[in-house]
């Protein structure tokens, strides 16, 4: 996975392309949506920082994921911010103290 700070559209959609299959499944493509989500943030994600909602050709109704759901899957791909980050001044979104 690619770990920089501050990527631009183009680098996020190459990402994308990189990495997107035909035919992954519901949770394959919420994980990779989410990766590339945190590639423009340091690599991190917070459950209270990201929404995720689907619909699916095969169930085409809207479901949003709880941030319960969403923690889990930002700790699976260990993209949740680890007590370091807590620690050098990052709050609990990913931001600074300096950009409060």
């Amino acid at each position: 996975m690619y770990k920089r700070q501050g990527s631009d559209r183009s680098d996020l959609r190459d990402y994308l392309e990189a990495e997107y299959e035909e035919g992954i499944s519901t949770e394959e493509a919420i994980g990779l949506a989410l990766d590339t989500l945190a590639q423009s943030n340091d690599g991190e994600l917070t459950p209270d920082g990201v929404g995720v909602a689907t619909i699916t050709v095969d169930d085409p109704e809207y479901a949003e994921r709880s941030s319960d759901e969403i923690e889990e899957i930002l700790d699976e791909r260990d993209l949740l911010p680890t007590d370091e980050d807590e620690a050098d001044g990052e709050d609990a979104d990913g931001a600074t103290d300096d950009e409060e």
